[in-house]
């Protein structure tokens, strides 16, 4: 697999900030054959909450190019860094 990401942070008020991201990735169906043709993508935007073990995480991320039966956006909710 292939995993691309993107994000820019700015500060909003205080320990709050606001995000705008770009991700990218992929599931290789062979490991000799890898391409860019086979690659997903998607957009979005979140807030972070700074706490001194890291950041809570609220995102929406928007599927540009949904194939059918799959949705146009999900929201995601995390603790911590992405990496």
């Amino acid at each position: 697999y292939t995993i691309f990401n993107v994000e820019y942070t700015f500060p909003l008020y205080g320990e709050l900030q606001g995000a705008v991201f770009v991700d990218a990735g992929n599931l290789l169906p062979e490991a000799d054959n890898p391409g860019l043709g086979d690659m997903r993508y998607g957009i979005g935007a979140g807030l972070r909450y700074k706490l001194p073990i890291g950041p809570i995480r609220l995102d929406y991320g928007v599927n540009p190019n949904p194939r059918e039966h799959e949705d146009f956006g999900a929201f995601h909710f995390s603790f911590g860094f992405a990496f």
